[in-house]
């Protein structure tokens, strides 16, 4: 009979063949995603499950970074139908008795069957008769049609369609337990990252995205941002390593680079992550003048409530005002936990702003335009910070720290179900 492999979404199976798994599946699993348990679910004996097994919600989330987003996986199902019907028009092939059934297909058809046949714990092998008033799952389970009448081009559609027909479910597992025993790979192989590392070598659109930040620093956080919040992700993405090459900082460079690599016209896909603040905008809005690609994704980073109402020191001396835009610097983003933002600008003379939460650092406002809203501010110890980041890991304990925070309070008003969210990659 041979060994199989299974693709499933919780108990539904999605994919199954002989031998060892597609490249184009495994890529889109993690090594961290491997499990091994007890079960002798696959037989009278007792042995070992070997599974890779992600979160539902967590698998679409990497399709919509690696580009496989609704509205893509609507026009290749479409595309795929399409020529379909054509082939059968002119040659006749064996969807030819449901010609009819196809001309009124669509991809909601098909997403409404499956989520019939999981809820009601039907696989394409069992018994057709009882369906005779639901054609498309007749005509599944009447062929043993192991495609699920799916006009997609590869299982990563697929699987992308199974997420948004069951909504509910919980997990997409990939099954290797049979394959493994059989000895088409070792029990402690990481097929997975090899894989991925095939089909980088051969496809380069889907190198992880590279994401360019203004320095050293910003790219430490947020790079540790993704292992926290969004560990799923975070091998999907890559940064300029500012201190191995030795590169410049700074909003104006960010800019010589972006314009550098829209020159060169690279495929690669990134993210220019610009600070919010004045020099940030500013070095954005100069790349207007230049036709950047599409693959290349500009942004600054977002608002931060914190700085809606926060305390300055400028001409008209000590206030509260929102620096979103002024004095977005990453400092800014670090939370109330973070130890280094209570002492990093005591002094004599200008010293910490007491909050009800926490201490914050008083940001210095500079005129340097019509109003106060186009000055520039800087958080003056941020340099202090940073020089310290570079001699020790306390960049990533801080936003570890105020990170898991903020997690925490989420999970006070949402549920830790509701923590995975919506998508930080472009699509």
């Amino acid at each position: 009979m041979g060994s199989y492999w299974a693709l499933q979404i919780d108990e539904f199976q999605l994919a199954s063949n002989k031998g060892k798994a597609p490249d184009e599946i495994l890529f889109l699993f993690q090594e961290r995603d491997r499990r091994a348990r007890d079960s002798n679910r696959h037989g009278p004996e007792d042995r070992i499950r070997y599974e890779y097994a992600v979160p539902a919600r967590a698998m679409r989330e990497r399709l919509d970074v690696l580009g496989f987003t609704a509205e893509r996986s609507e026009r290749d199902f479409q595309d795929g139908l399409d020529a379909g019907i054509e082939r059968i028009e002119e040659y006749g092939l064996e969807f030819n008795d449901n010609l009819s059934l196809l001309r009124e297909y669509s991809l909601k058809g098909w997403k409404d069957a499956i989520a019939t046949m999981a809820r009601s714990g039907v696989n394409y092998w069992d018994d057709a008769k009882l369906w005779k008033d639901h054609p498309v799952i007749h005509r599944i389970l009447a062929k043993d049609d192991y495609t699920l009448m799916h006009f997609g081009s590869h299982y990563r559609y697929l699987i992308r369609d199974a997420v948004v027909a069951l909504p509910e479910a919980a997990e997409i597992i990939l099954d290797l337990t049979d394959v493994i025993h059989a000895g088409y790979y070792n029990e402690d192989q990481p097929v997975a990252a090899a894989a991925r590392e095939a089909i980088l070598a051969a496809h380069p659109v889907v190198e992880p995205i590279v994401i360019l930040t203004e320095g050293s620093s910003d790219t430490r956080i947020i790079k540790s941002s993704l292992e926290v919040m969004y560990p799923h992700l975070a091998e999907l993405y890559t940064f300029l390593d500012f201190e191995e090459v030795r590169a410049e900082g700074g909003a104006d460079h960010l800019c010589k680079i972006v314009r550098a690599f829209a020159g060169a016209r690279l495929r690669t896909r990134m993210v220019a992550l610009f600070d919010h603040d004045t020099a940030g905008h500013a070095a954005l809005a100069s790349l207007n003048s230049i036709p950047v690609p599409s693959n290349i994704r500009l942004m600054t980073l977002p608002d931060a409530d914190v700085a809606l109402d926060y305390p300055t020191i400028g001409p008209q001396g000590l206030l509260r005002m929102n620096v979103n835009e002024m004095a977005g610097g990453i400092e800014l983003y670090l939370g109330p936990s973070a130890p280094a933002m209570d002492r990093a600008n005591s002094g004599p003379s200008d010293g910490p702003v007491t909050t009800e939460n926490s201490t914050a650092i008083r940001v210095r406002s500079r005129a340097s335009g019509k109003s106060l809203r186009h000055s520039s501010s800087i958080l003056p110890g941020a340099r202090h910070l940073k020089k310290r980041g570079r001699d020790s890991r306390i960049w990533i304990d801080c936003c570890e720290r105020s990170l898991r925070y903020s997690l925490e309070i989420d999970r006070r008003h949402d549920g830790p179900e509701d923590r995975i969210g919506a998508c930080p990659g472009a699509q």
